[in-house]
């Protein structure tokens, strides 16, 4: 089976971490000859392809740089260059795109953003929410015309059902899990804030600062339990001159590296995010794993994830986070318990192995779509 990837946008962070996890699963398998991944070019990616006879990766630098010709992209240009290759199914990694008639595609939903309309209006700008809508309609027929349908929550399968009208068995739910973040040895001096900050104080954010991830929440959050805990400080993975970084008790990390971010996670007492929408919120799953609490928004998304594995919070109010927060911290028997339940969690989305899932999703409708043509 030759498979194509299109993982256009695909850079950091989350969404990385998961494509490389699925990326090393499909180069294992002996049922995958070959695959194809069209890419954005190296110079903006963060993160390196596994090396592999199988593999080959086609950077699509203008398309990645030019919105308009990722649309047409997106809508003529790929199922073309699906053909040019002799692709036997289409993989749609970063939420848009389509095949054709004779090349089936599955896209894996990631982006849960447009289905929030309390997200989208955190955003000020109306071009940022002509994008967001934009992306919306060209994820509506990327699923419509799919052979099937991934996606990370229960209560993302219920978004695609009510706002794109497909049917629920067309949808498969694939709960992720973290990567296992191993111990690399380094002199990682970016973390020496933290290491200088009392135990019980030190509470992490990791992730962007897009308005709707609500991280404004987080910092005078953590300006209100300072009044009741003055040594509590707050860690955010965002650039070290970051507007946040002016604030009292907020520091700014930049963007740490796989070592480096598992040392964080040791580090912290407590992990918060306040987003108000999620896919699958990778962080609060890799800082359980590692024995870390975690204080998330109480929305749809995060219950349905994390189920009762953390502790939730108002992310629209500030005073909910900081009280939620200094409850967490000054309560050894609850931050044991959170703990013991967020491994236990780790545990069950492990077992799931979703990468495996998914891979075996795309070689069921490969084998579904060559036995109508034959």
């Amino acid at each position: 089976m030759h498979l194509a990837i299109d993982a256009l946008g695909t850079k950091r962070g989350g969404a990385a971490t998961g494509f490389l996890e699925f990326l090393t699963v499909a180069v294992a398998d002996p049922r995958i000859e070959k695959i194809t991944v069209f890419s954005s070019p190296a110079t903006d990616r963060l993160f390196a392809f596994p090396q592999s006879r199988k593999l080959r990766i086609i950077e699509k630098t203008m398309v990645d740089r030019n919105p308009f010709a990722r649309i047409w992209w997106y809508e003529y240009s790929l199922s073309k260059a699906c053909k040019d290759i002799s692709a036997d199914l289409l993989f749609i990694f970063a939420n848009f795109g389509r095949g054709c008639s004779e090349i089936p595609h599955v896209t894996y939903v990631q982006q849960s953003l447009p289905f929030s309309r309390e997200a989208i209006q955190t955003f000020d700008s109306r071009l940022e929410r002509l994008r967001i809508m934009t992306y919306r309609h060209q994820m509506r027929r990327s699923c419509q015309d799919a052979a099937r349908v991934i996606c990370q929550s229960s209560v993302m399968q219920d978004y695609l059902v009510r706002c794109f009208d497909i049917h629920a068995s067309k949808i498969e739910v694939v709960y992720v899990s973290p990567r296992k973040l191993d111990k690399i040895p380094g002199d990682y001096r970016r973390l020496d804030p933290m290491r200088a900050a009392p135990a019980g104080s030190r509470i992490l954010y990791v992730g962007d600062s897009y308005p709707y991830k609500m991280v404004e929440t987080a910092t005078m959050g953590t300006r209100l339990l300072r009044q009741y805990r003055p040594q509590v400080q707050l860690f955010l993975t965002l650039p070290e001159d970051h507007p946040f970084s002016h604030e009292h008790g907020v520091t700014c990390l930049s963007y740490l590296e796989a070592g480096e971010l598992r040392e964080a996670f040791e580090l912290a007492d407590l992990l918060v995010l306040p987003s108000l929408v999620e896919s699958c919120g990778l962080p609060p799953l890799e800082a359980m794993s590692l024995g870390t609490p975690v204080l998330i928004a109480d929305r749809p998304y995060a219950r349905d994830i994390f189920e009762d594995a953390a502790v939730f919070f108002d992310p629209m109010d500030a005073e909910d986070l900081a009280k939620q927060a200094l409850r967490i911290l000054e309560d050894e028997a609850l931050q044991g318990i959170l703990i013991q339940k967020g491994l236990n969690l780790v545990q069950k989305r492990n077992a799931g192995k979703p990468y495996q899932r998914i891979l075996d999703i795309c070689v069921e409708e490969f084998a579904r779509s060559a036995t109508k043509v034959s």
